[in-house]
């Protein structure tokens, strides 16, 4: 049976008590995104360099087109598959069996991407210590979009509806938010769940409904907060969650990697 603990009345009707998570691998993911247009869930294996595809139809299944250590992982706004290549410290696309690195410095700088995250106009964002840049994606070319010496993002994301910015810092453990200016570039930091609700370490992977509920993996499991920063609930899996997505029929199925493997759990959403 689900192991939640509600900490506020309203989401106590956005899960069903009586579920009980559904594991649909032994993996141990360390990325994974949910393609709408293919209704599929992509997931890496970064220990071992394989990478997946899972469906409700077909199950789990090899990606063999996507190859190396891949860690986060997007699709962008054409749909293709984007990555953190650990192994060139730099993004990789895939077109096809076709793979382009790119986001391997700037300014003469080398950079050392950890997470990425994709907006709808095409712009790629991408972290690593210190900073946030993006990437446009008619030439590649790399613009920081912030930066602060006390960070060091962990993982980052967008608002579903594209309104905010949410970094996961290691080095304060907090959940920071931050606005987009006019020139994609970002502004106002400010915290938008504290260290208190990871006790674990810092949230890994980060989604976000429709409704602006933020659903946070963790060490010490997924946490789920409104869109105020308002603590709703913790759900307890196997293992240490360590990455989340947000997909299946309707766009109703939670994802959450752990280091037992991956398990779905159904919202009322």
């Amino acid at each position: 049976m689900l192991q939640i603990e509600y900490l506020h009345q309203s989401f106590y009707d956005k899960l069903n008590n009586d579920q009980e998570p559904r594991k649909i691998t032994s993996i141990e993911a360390a990325g994974m995104c949910w393609s709408r247009r293919l209704k599929r869930l992509d997931y890496s294996e970064g220990k071992s360099g394989k990478n997946y595809f899972w469906n409700e139809t077909s199950g789990q299944m090899e990606n063999t087109a996507v190859a190396g250590k891949i860690g986060s992982i997007v699709r962008d706004f054409s749909g293709r598959l984007t990555g953190v290549d650990i192994a060139s410290s730099s993004l990789v696309r895939w077109q096809g069996e076709n793979a382009v690195r790119f986001a391997g410095e700037a300014e003469g700088k080398k950079l050392s991407p950890v997470t990425v995250a994709s907006h709808s106009c095409g712009i790629l964002y991408f972290a690593e210590k210190s900073a946030v840049y993006y990437v446009m994606p008619e030439n590649f070319s790399v613009i920081k979009a912030f930066s602060r010496e006390d960070i060091d993002p962990v993982c980052i994301a967008l608002a579903w509806d594209e309104s905010l910015f949410f970094l996961s810092d290691r080095a304060s453990g907090n959940l920071l938010m931050l606005d987009f200016e006019h020139d994609a570039t970002l502004a106002r930091p400010r915290t938008f769940a504290f260290n208190q609700d990871f006790p674990s370490g810092a949230p890994t992977g980060i989604v976000t409904d429709p409704g602006g509920r933020v659903y946070c993996a963790s060490p010490s499991g997924v946490r789920v907060f409104d869109s105020a920063g308002l603590a709703l609930a913790r759900v307890t899996l196997p293992g240490r969650a360590a990455a989340v997505a947000l997909g299946g029929g309707g766009g109703k199925t939670l994802f959450a990697g752990t280091s037992e493997g991956i398990f779905t759990i159904e919202l009322n959403i």
